[in-house]
Formats: C-alpha cells, structure tokens, sequence
C-alpha cells in the first residue's frame, strides 16, 4: 500500500477466475489480476471491473489478512477469524540482544534459504546440534572430528523462567516470551560442537561456566543461546511455503556487535 507505506498481505487468487494475484502489476495503488485486468485494494475490495464497470459492487472481494513488519520480515496472521482472539495477543519471540544486532545491521543482516521439505522436518532438523560437525564441516571451527555424543537435559518451566533473566542484561524492562520447551547441552564447552573446539580437557574449571541452551517457541522458532568467550544467539525463524517446501530465516547474534551489559547470568 504506497498511499498508507504499509504492508498488505492477500490471497494469491482472483475472485473472478481464481489466477494468481502475483502474476499481476501494481497500478494506482490497486493490485491488478493479469487475466481479466480486475483491481483490488489493499483491504481485498475490487475496485474496477473492465467488463463491467457497473456491477464492480458485486463482485466478490479477496481475502485479506493481518499482517506486521519486525525485523525485516512480515509476519503474516492466516486465520482471520482468531486474529482478535489469539493473533492479537501473541507476542514474536525476539530478544533484546537479536533486536540490538539488527537495529545495528539492518535487514541485510539476515540469511534466508528455501529448503525441499516440510516445516515440522526442518524443526526438528534444527533442535539437533549433532548435525553441526558433519554438515558443516570447515566453517568456522567445526570439523568431523568433533563428532561426539550430545547429552541434553530438558528444564522445568522455573528454570526456563530463571534462565531467561539473561536478556534483561540487555534491556533492563525486558518482559522475555519464554520457550515452549528448553533444554541444555551436559558440559557444554566438552560437548556443543561449537565450544568443542576451544575445549582443553587438562583444564576443566576454566569452562565450566560455559553453556549452551536449545529453545523452542511454537510454532516456528528455534533459539541455540550460548555463554562462552562471550554470549551468542542462533536465532532461526521457520516458515512453510507449501506440501513438502519450507523456509528458514536465520540470525548470528554476538554481543560483541552491540553495547556489552554490565551484568550476565
């Protein structure tokens, strides 16, 4: 919507003979279908009907959908019915530190890769740091020899809560969303691939303190924070396209990258 620079979001589908909507151009603020030339508004109304002019009143309207810009993407609610109910009152997992990176880095800061398989795969694909070593191998200082056994324990919603104060060291009014579910890695600096690396096993104590933590907010959020050198974040945004395709928006969060806090959990 040029005339509000707002974003709207509508079916991929005429209501006249069901092509789609993307084929289409933007003309005078309107989305025109490139089958029949009708012309529809940013809230779905059809606007124009070349064949008839007249009867425009008539014609069936586009489904639309509530729709907000954060952190470079749209989220988009697909269920108007629930969006007073539920959608309004949910609130987008981003923490304090994933907020400072991109305000610092714009929307260039964020990767994206389409994949060939569903959603509920990639989720589960994410959750499991084992892949890391062998996926991929050589970047940074991941290799395959660092293979190993990954012991997790899951934490009580109390430790969930407790562990989440970590982001008012960076926004001191934070209100954290906490993750459906959260467990963290045995040893961390021994066991994450990522810490592994870095590991000296004749000097235990002095990684003690290292952490790693694997959180996941439904639906679509996954979260790797990390308390080693320094604090991390891998924050990865899961999204379907259609059956069998799904897309991945990932962020590399240091704290390096922005106003170090005072105090860390």
């Amino acid at each position: 919507n040029q005339k509000d620079e707002e974003w709207k979001v509508l079916d991929d589908m005429c209501s006249h003979r069901f092509a789609p909507l993307s084929e289409g151009r933007v003309l005078n603020g309107n989305l025109q279908c490139a089958y029949h030339g009708w012309c529809f508004d940013s809230s779905g109304t059809c606007t124009r009907v070349p064949q008839q002019p007249d009867r425009v009143d008539k014609a069936k309207p586009v489904q639309s959908y509530a729709v907000k810009k954060d952190l470079g993407i749209l989220w988009v609610w697909m269920d108007p019915e629930t969006l007073d109910s539920i959608g309004n009152k949910i609130r987008l997992p981003i923490d304090p530190l994933l907020r400072k990176c991109y305000e610092g880095s714009g929307d260039t800061y964020c990767f994206m890769r389409d994949l060939p398989y569903g959603m509920e795969i990639l989720g589960e694909n994410l959750l499991d740091l084992s892949h890391l070593p062998y996926a991929h191998h050589s970047v940074g200082n991941l290799k395959r020899s660092l293979g190993n056994e990954l012991p997790t324990r899951m934490l009580s919603l109390k430790e969930r809560e407790e562990f989440a104060t970590w982001e008012q060291g960076y926004d001191a009014s934070a209100d954290p969303v906490l993750p459906k579910m959260q467990a963290e890695i045995m040893q961390a600096a021994a066991h994450d691939p990522i810490f592994a690396g870095f590991y000296d096993a004749n000097n235990p104590d002095q990684f003690a303190n290292w952490t790693t933590k694997i959180c996941f907010f439904e639906p679509f959020h996954v979260r790797y924070t990390r308390f080693g050198f320094s604090t991390s974040t891998v924050e990865l945004f899961m999204c379907p396209l259609s059956e069998g395709k799904s897309r991945v928006f990932l962020f590399n969060c240091f704290d390096m990258m922005v106003t170090k806090p005072k105090t860390l959990k």
